[in-house]
């Protein structure tokens, strides 16, 4: 939350499970918090109520179990999206495929707001290969699903 902050972006974060102990720990960060009461369905949920809100002319989406994800990632698929203005996608490129973070046009809200189940926005991001931009990301394929991936990946303090 902190990267996708530091960005000046406007940020949005989805909570289902656990909602108020995790609500608890971002009060106070510059937010606008949406509880997702479909939660159980899978990350489609989560994806279609951040593109059925959003007001934007575009959609960044990241998940919160990518600990390499920084604000500098964040920002090159910003600037990506700002000088290649003819792409519907910026994905980031990592273990030989496509994936979040990425970002979104609005052309392809809809499409997002479609999924369902455990459906990710890569379902979208495949569909559109041939106007999307890849940004090297090669630290994306680490996530955290696992205590042992948190042992393995997530950074010490």
């Amino acid at each position: 939350t902190m990267e996708a902050c530091a960005t000046g972006a406007a940020v949005t974060v989805i909570l289902g499970s656990n909602f108020e102990r995790i609500h608890s720990c971002i009060e106070g960060l510059p937010v606008t918090v949406l509880e997702n009461q479909d939660w159980a369905e899978g990350m489609s949920s989560s994806i279609r109520l951040a593109a059925r809100s959003s007001v934007k002319d575009a959609l960044l989406l990241m998940t919160c179990d990518q600990p390499y994800v920084t604000t500098a990632t964040l920002q090159t698929l910003i600037h990506t999206h700002d000088v290649c203005k003819s792409a519907s996608v910026i994905a980031s490129e990592y273990a030989g495929t496509l994936g979040v973070p990425a970002l979104f046009v609005r052309a392809l809200f809809d499409e997002l707001g479609a999924l369902s189940g455990r459906e990710g926005a890569k379902k979208v991001i495949l569909r559109h290969l041939e106007n999307a931009v890849r940004v090297p990301f090669p630290e994306g394929a680490h996530d955290l699903d696992t205590p042992q991936d948190v042992t393995r990946h997530a950074p010490c303090e």
